[in-house]
């Protein structure tokens, strides 16, 4: 999704989605939230895994193409409709990443709903810590160009709802292909 969007960004847009200092920015976001899975809890595999990787690759594209519809829809919310400047529009497209990876955690997680398992100590409280410091950090500018507090509060809530949407179109994946095995 993030090589994807900044790829095709630069080549449809014919700008940079995100500065260099946000990718080096979110790359740090991203490496809390990988490290604290180590202590995370999830539910154990009733069975030894026998790795199907043809459908694994297949489910990615799928989860990984609906993040990156999320995150051009994003992109083009900031520019089209909120008419957002260059430096705004990146902070804007930078907490967007952010969010969504962390969403994208919480969606894969779980092979059930993702809420059927609470996270384990580490991994809520690093995500706790992503999301207020990535928003404390665009609300107030400094490193970013400032994003309104709203709009901070805007992405939050958009990147929840289309987690739940994520949610259950992956639900739905997942019951249909164990049905077809």
């Amino acid at each position: 999704q993030v090589a994807l969007f900044l790829s095709l960004g630069l080549i449809l847009f014919h700008q940079f989605v995100v500065t260099p200092l946000l990718v080096l920015l979110l790359l740090f976001a991203n490496d809390f939230i990988t490290m604290s899975l180590s202590g995370d809890r999830v539910q154990a595999s009733p069975r030894p895994e026998r790795w199907d990787v043809g459908r694994l690759v297949r489910s990615a594209a799928v989860f990984a193409g609906g993040w990156l519809v999320y995150i051009f829809g994003l992109y083009l919310a900031g520019r089209l409709w909120w008419h957002l400047p260059t430096p705004t529009l990146q902070t804007w497209d930078f907490v967007g990443l952010v969010f969504s990876g962390l969403a994208n955690v919480f969606l894969v997680r779980e092979r059930s709903w993702l809420w059927s398992v609470a996270p384990g100590r580490l991994l809520a409280v690093a995500t706790a810590a992503d999301t207020v410091v990535v928003g404390g950090l665009a609300g107030l500018g400094g490193l970013v160009a400032p994003l309104p507090w709203a709009l901070v509060g805007v992405l939050l809530g958009v990147t929840a709802a289309y987690l739940i949407g994520m949610d259950v179109l992956k639900v739905r994946w997942l019951h249909a292909a164990g049905n077809a095995a």
